[in-house]
């Protein structure tokens, strides 16, 4: 089995990652050092031209860099994957991830497949698979550089469901993103391993992406490779916070995240319209 990861500056972002490797046994290789990275897109590009290098039937499985950390050896991973009985798995998050606004997010939104739980969307930053149905995958998307890969696979998930499996039972990956601040209430650490107390389950792999460190740190001080103190920036904090906010509301009230913003832009959107009828009634 492979790991890759694409990193091209060779960032210090990724010891994090590189410590849980060494500690779980990981054989992680990083593709892209020295090439440059416009944008999400151009990652499918590298991943692509390794796997064509690779047998069709060698599983691989990718992770994002800078904020993932492996909480499981090769062996559960292997066995996990295995168990799912598909050749395409990618892990899953409360957000519906898509660009380029209400015209495109609300029809991806209303054609996903349904799923028990919070865990419903694909996230694009942590998937395994045979090198040559990713392969194939892949070369479907064309995929331009400047593309957000997430959107683009949220959209042909939409449109070929049985192609792609979730993870939304978080067997293999957890992922953070939709649930900000919401980690010390999601996860806890037994005898040295996360627990996703939300799905009840033990994840191999933690992905905090939307930049969230602090969140993530939070976890990894807690596990057996834990490195040195993160100390937050100003700015960070105030996002993380705000984050927090909306979020401990959303988990309370939804399923997810889109269809909260979708009610509260229609509050607002009502609110604002009948304060304007009201303005206009006032002068006639």
């Amino acid at each position: 089995m492979k790991f890759i990861t694409v990193d091209t500056v060779g960032s210090p972002k990724l010891d994090r990652l590189k410590r849980s490797c060494d500690y779980h046994s990981i054989p992680l290789e990083v593709i892209g050092l020295g090439r440059p990275y416009p944008h999400h897109g151009v990652k499918l590009h590298y991943i692509c031209e390794y796997l064509a290098g690779l047998d069709p039937e060698e599983t691989v499985m990718f992770v994002d860099g800078y904020d993932v950390v492996f909480l499981a050896g090769v062996e559960e991973i292997e066995r996990k994957f295995k168990a799912f009985g598909r050749e395409i798995l990618f892990s899953t998050e409360q957000n519906c991830n898509v660009n380029g606004g209400l015209r495109v997010r609300f029809p991806t939104w209303l054609k996903y497949p349904k799923a028990k739980g919070p865990y419903r969307f694909l996230n694009s930053g942590s998937y395994v698979g045979k090198a040559g149905r990713l392969l194939e995958l892949f070369s479907q998307l064309r995929i331009k550089p400047t593309d957000s890969d997430q959107t683009v696979l949220n959209r042909y998930l939409v449109a070929h469901s049985p192609d792609i499996a979730l993870d939304c039972e978080q067997q293999i990956f957890t992922c953070t993103a939709g649930r900000t601040g919401l980690e010390e209430q999601d996860y806890r650490v037994e005898d040295g391993r996360l627990r996703n107390v939300v799905t009840d389950s033990l994840p191999c792999v933690l992905h905090c992406p939307g930049k969230n460190y602090i969140g993530l740190e939070k976890l990894v001080s807690r596990l057996p490779f834990a490195g040195p103190v993160y100390e937050p920036a100003p700015d960070e904090l105030r996002r993380y916070r705000k984050s927090r906010f909306m979020n401990r509301i959303t988990a309370r009230l939804l399923p997810d995240n889109f269809l909260f913003h979708l009610i509260l832009d229609g509050l607002l959107l009502a609110a604002g319209i009948g304060v304007l009828l009201a303005i206009v009634a006032a002068f006639l």
